[in-house]
């Protein structure tokens, strides 16, 4: 399947049920009811891919709708996966957020934790082996034996890019860290009420502050890149 409006008929699993109207909103955004297609339950956690490799490998399951960490586990695990396009999800360019008090907006500690944030996932794009590393250092009690060592690392890294992925600001409308354009905002909430997922629009004003974005990319990103790229291992 190359595209949404191929899972007509088919049978998806999401990795967390409050998931399902936001499968449902990318679905119908294609032209397919939710009544066309059948939303089979998640085997095992959702916060893990194990017990459903069998129902993708034996057609049980024509496709999951899931968060993205659980791309890079099934990666890991050697299932291949096959990202479909969606306009729903592709024409708005939204990853995850900090949040903050409206009163507290201003103070420089909130770009400061931006920036550092930012600063983390570019180090982390450029090296996520290193970042799997530093943190089984700094917390030693989930540090693998050597002998899972190996295997590990690979699941770790695979999770890592699979989340770091949707965080790259390149060919952004707006292409610097945090930032996100009030027409992005308006266009995923429209996406999100014609298909019911919502019901009451909200002025992006209300939710979103870009305010402090300019500070927050105060950083040279060719000084991370260089420090990410010194630290092995480098892949």
């Amino acid at each position: 399947m190359t595209s949404l409006a191929d899972f007509r008929g088919k049978r998806i699993a999401c990795d967390f049920a409050d998931l399902q109207p936001l499968a449902e909103s990318a679905l119908s955004e294609e032209g397919i009811d939710a009544s066309d297609v059948t939303f089979v339950p998640w085997r095992g956690s959702g916060m893990e891919v194990r017990h459903m490799l069998a129902s993708l490998q034996d057609g049980a399951v024509d496709g999951v709708f899931l968060i993205d960490w659980n791309h890079g586990d099934f990666i890991a695990e050697g299932m291949p996966m096959r990202r479909i396009p969606s306009r729903l999800m592709d024409e708005a360019e939204l990853s995850s957020c900090l949040w903050t008090m409206p009163a507290t907006l201003a103070d420089p500690c909130v770009a400061g934790v931006c920036r550092a944030v930012a600063k983390a996932t570019l180090f982390a794009i450029e090296n996520p082996a290193a970042v799997i590393e530093m943190m089984w250092t700094h917390h030693p009690l989930i540090r693998p034996t050597e002998t899972e060592r190996g295997r590990e690392l690979r699941r770790g890294v695979e999770i890592l890019r699979a989340r770091t992925d949707t965080m790259r600001p390149e060919g952004a409308q707006d292409p610097r860290w945090g930032a996100m354009l009030a027409t992005e905002f308006a266009a995923a909430q429209d996406h999100l009420h014609r298909s019911g997922a919502i019901r009451h629009r909200h002025d992006p004003a209300t939710l979103f502050d870009a305010s402090q974005v300019s500070k927050i990319n105060a950083f040279d990103t060719a000084q991370v890149i260089a420090q990410a790229r010194s630290f092995p291992p480098y892949r």
